[in-house]
C-alpha cells in the first residue's frame, strides 16, 4: 500500500514536466493498482470475523475425524484452506462479496461495471472457479510428492449473508457458507482414507506447525491447523 502512495506521489510529480508525461501516466496506473491490491489485503484481515473464523466455529461441529488446515504454506497456488476428511480433502476458495453474482460455465459476473469500480478497495470476485481448480493441483501435487495421494476435491464458498448467485452449467462446486457443513460431512460419510493416513495428510498439509485437537465445545485461540 505504501508503494502504491508512492507511484501516486512520484507520478504527480511528474505532471508538472511535459517531457515525462507519459511515464507519469503510467506511474499513476501502477500506484493505483498497487495502492489497491494494499487495500484489499488490509480489508480482507482486519475484517472481523475472518473468512478462517467463520469456517472454524462452522465446522467445529463435525467430530474429530475432520480437520482444517489454514493458509498451507505449499508449492504453485496457495490454497486458502483444506478440509482433510475421512474420504480425503477438500479445497475451499471463499469470497466474501455480497450483492447480485452470476456464473456462466467457468465465467464470473458481478453487478454493474460501475458498482466494479467504486468497490476495487472491498472483496473482489475475480475468478474463483480458477482459482480453486489451481490450488486443487496445488495440493494433489504437493500429497503426490510426499507420497499421500488421495482424492481431492474444491469447493467455491461465499460467505456473504446477502449474496445472490445466478449459476448456469456451473462448472464448478459453488455453495454459500450455510451449505458448507452438510456438503463436508456428506462427502466424509464415505470412509475410505485410514486414520493413519489422515493424520500424515494433516502433518504435511500443516508444514510442521502444532495440530491442535479441539473438542466442539471449546473455543480456544486458532492455530494454523484446527481439529473441525
Amino acid at each position: 500500500m505504501l508503494a502504491g502512495l508512492f507511484f501516486l506521489g512520484s507520478s504527480f510529480a511528474l505532471t508538472f514536466y511535459q517531457n515525462n508525461i507519459l511515464l507519469s501516466y503510467v506511474g499513476l496506473i501502477l500506484g493505483f493498482l498497487t495502492f489497491n491490491g494494499g487495500m484489499q489485503q488490509v480489508a480482507r484481515w482486519s475484517r472481523k470475523p475472518r473468512a478462517d473464523q467463520i469456517l472454524d466455529t462452522l465446522l467445529s461441529k463435525l467430530n474429530d475425524r475432520y480437520a482444517i488446515v489454514h493458509y498451507p504454506a505449499l508449492p504453485g497456488r496457495r490454497p486458502d484452506h483444506v478440509v482433510v476428511t475421512p474420504s480425503g480433502t477438500i479445497v475451499i476458495t471463499p469470497r466474501e462479496v455480497g450483492g447480485s453474482v452470476s456464473l456462466d460455465g467457468h465465467r464470473w459476473r458481478r453487478g454493474s461495471a460501475l458498482r466494479q469500480i467504486f468497490n476495487l478497495g472491498g472483496p473482489q470476485l475475480g475468478n474463483p472457479t480458477i482459482d480453486n481448480n489451481q490450488q486443487i493441483v496445488s495440493v494433489e501435487a504437493f500429497l503426490d510428492e510426499q507420497g499421500l495421494a488421495t482424492d481431492v476435491q474444491g469447493v467455491v464458498v461465499f460467505i456473504h449473508p446477502d449474496v445472490e448467485i445466478e449459476m448456469r452449467e456451473p462448472e464448478s462446486t459453488v455453495l454459500h457458507i450455510t451449505e458448507l457443513y452438510d456438503f463436508i460431512r456428506n462427502q466424509g460419510s464415505g470412509a475410505t482414507l485410514p486414520s493413519q493416513d489422515r493424520a500424515k495428510v494433516v502433518t504435511a498439509l500443516s508444514t510442521g506447525e502444532k495440530i491442535e485437537e479441539t473438542d466442539a465445545t471449546v473455543r480456544r485461540p486458532r492455530k494454523k491447523v484446527r481439529a473441525a
